[in-house]
């Protein structure tokens, strides 16, 4: 029984000890929702049409605050549900299946109450055909300067920035 209460207590003072150190460090908010897009294009154009997209996607992330109570970071994990349907604008029958279970993690910093830095790694986005190897994809890791428009730092294949979707308009006329 003694055994039983000094663990409760060593818990008790333990959880305590987090929570005093969690309000030195500023306040900390978890969230977390869904996003069906319908219809979003591409950046880039294949000429005679456009690229769009259809997925759900969930959201998982957590806000940090200054003590000052000054949003400072957001970091998240978008991860996409099921699989992403990319089409052809002018004929929608005209379709890849992207996924399934592409993320990707980002971390945006926060200065004066704006967005400064984001740094994200993928992949958030990949079609592979059979045969082929991937026409589409966002890997790697990028850093992304919002103050200027800058991309500070790039490695790794990124379809998506550099607009690169050749070879997903091929497939799709």
């Amino acid at each position: 029984m003694k055994k039983r209460i000094v663990v409760a207590v060593a818990i008790a003072l333990l959880l305590a000890g987090m929570a005093v150190s969690a309000q030195t460090q500023g306040r900390i908010e978890p969230y977390q929702f869904t996003v069906a897009d319908t219809g979003v294009q591409l950046p880039g154009s294949c000429g005679d049409f456009n690229i769009l997209y259809d997925d759900v996607i969930l959201i998982r992330g957590t806000l940090r605050y200054d003590k000052a109570g000054n949003l400072v970071k957001d970091r998240y994990l978008i991860k996409i549900i099921g699989q992403t349907r990319y089409y052809n604008s002018t004929d929608p029958d005209k379709f890849v299946m992207g996924g399934p279970g592409e993320l990707e993690v980002e971390h945006i910093l926060w200065e004066d109450g704006i967005p400064a830095i984001n740094s994200f790694a993928g992949p958030a986005f990949k079609v592979i055909l059979k045969g082929y190897g991937p026409i589409y994809l966002q890997a790697g890791h990028t850093v992304y300067d919002y103050r200027t428009g800058e991309v500070l730092f790039h490695a790794g294949p990124n379809a998506y920035m550099d607009q690169d979707i050749q070879a997903l308009c091929d497939y799709l006329k």
